[in-house]
């Protein structure tokens, strides 16, 4: 993701409209070089700004804001009252949570970190469970019944998506978003047919990038505009761990890789 203004377009009535403007875009799938001082994308993978949203903040709205608004929405549509957030004290956990406050949806956030409850508790999540405890399978089936927990956002994937799930009411359904483990498979081999059958568990996947492509440019706007509002209420943030200029890149994004939840790593290529 990066921040540019669109130079030329050949996208139609909306890629005519861009020009000229500051957007938040991201490389279209298969291509890459956003970092360039040119860059090449689809024009619904640019997101007009506003003038008052900072450089920094408006880099960051195409990917984590975005997703946490999406996520939460695809939630209340199946008619969850309460969603759990695998991983909460990311970005897109974070956002997951004062959006789902926003809109009177209750959260159980998971951490693997005893460091990240106090920010949760901070965040004001509902519920706030350290995966490595003894008692976390049964603490979370206790408050997915009591508060009616039937969605879970999850960018773990492999052992948690089925661990957490397992532990959720009937008919409730995980949004995997992301893979924070090395292995690629979801499931980890531990979900059960019968819990697909007799118990009504489902599994689906969420990709901005191809959200984005298939949306209109007016669903497109439609999203920008919502989330760029919750950033001039303050209810959005995206934490930015550090600045750094190309010679300081590599070693930022090496502590990024092993401490996601610290922030983003801007890169400042003029710096």
């Amino acid at each position: 993701m990066a921040l540019k203004v669109v130079e030329a377009a050949n996208a139609g009535l909306y890629g005519k409209w861009l020009t000229g403007k500051r957007v938040a875009l991201s490389a279209q799938h298969g291509i890459d070089g956003v970092w360039a001082e040119y860059a090449i994308t689809q024009a619904n993978l640019c997101l007009p700004v506003r003038k008052a949203l900072s450089d920094e903040q408006a880099a960051t709205i195409i990917v984590n804001p975005c997703i946490s608004v999406c996520l939460v929405e695809r939630a209340i549509a199946l008619g969850s009252k309460t969603i759990v957030i695998n991983a909460g004290a990311s970005q897109v956990g974070k956002g997951g949570r004062y959006y789902a406050k926003l809109k009177g949806i209750k959260a159980i956030a998971t951490v693997r970190s005893a460091a990240n409850v106090e920010v949760l508790q901070a965040l004001g999540a509902d519920c706030e469970l350290l995966t490595s405890d003894d008692s976390f399978d049964h603490s979370l089936k206790h408050w997915a019944k009591k508060i009616k927990a039937k969605v879970l956002l999850d960018s773990v994937a492999a052992d948690d998506t089925s661990r957490v799930l397992n532990a959720m009411p009937n008919s409730s359904t995980a949004l995997v978003y992301g893979r924070l483990t090395e292995t690629q498979d979801v499931l980890s081999g531990l979900f059960s047919v019968a819990d697909v059958i007799f118990r009504d568990m489902r599994i689906e996947g969420f990709w901005l990038a191809k959200y984005i492509g298939d949306a209109s440019p007016l669903q497109v706007l439609a999203l920008s505009s919502k989330v760029q509002k919750l950033f001039a209420q303050g209810i959005f943030k995206t934490d930015i761990y550090a600045r750094v200029s190309f010679d300081d890149f590599a070693q930022a994004l090496d502590h990024y890789a092993e401490h996601k939840s610290d922030g983003k790593v801007i890169l400042l290529p003029n710096s």
